[in-house]
């Protein structure tokens, strides 16, 4: 279940700036990276992505989808695997 909803999440750099990115994301889409003064990377399931990303394109803003390789990356649905991955990463040994 979590890999599948993970993998049902889309990750995509926009043109705005974060307090631009607050105000303008739908419900269900976040700015999830502030990258610079004018792109953030938001975050959301990928159907509400995607409807966002067709209206700043018809506004002629700036976006580029991540290719997070399935991967929630900078998505409040980390949350889900968060301890899984904390725990896994205590254990990873360097030589």
């Amino acid at each position: 279940m979590t890999c599948i909803l993970l993998k049902t999440i889309n990750l995509t750099i926009v043109g705005l700036s974060w307090e631009e990115a607050k105000q303008q994301c739908p419900p269900g889409v976040v700015p999830a990276c502030h990258n610079s003064e004018d792109t953030v990377t938001v975050s959301g399931r990928t159907e509400l992505v995607s409807q966002f990303v067709k209206e700043l394109k018809e506004k002629q803003i700036f976006t580029k989808e991540v290719n997070s390789s399935g991967v929630a990356f900078h998505s409040k649905y980390m949350e889900i695997v968060a301890p899984a991955l904390k725990d896994a990463l205590l254990n990873v040994g360097f030589s």
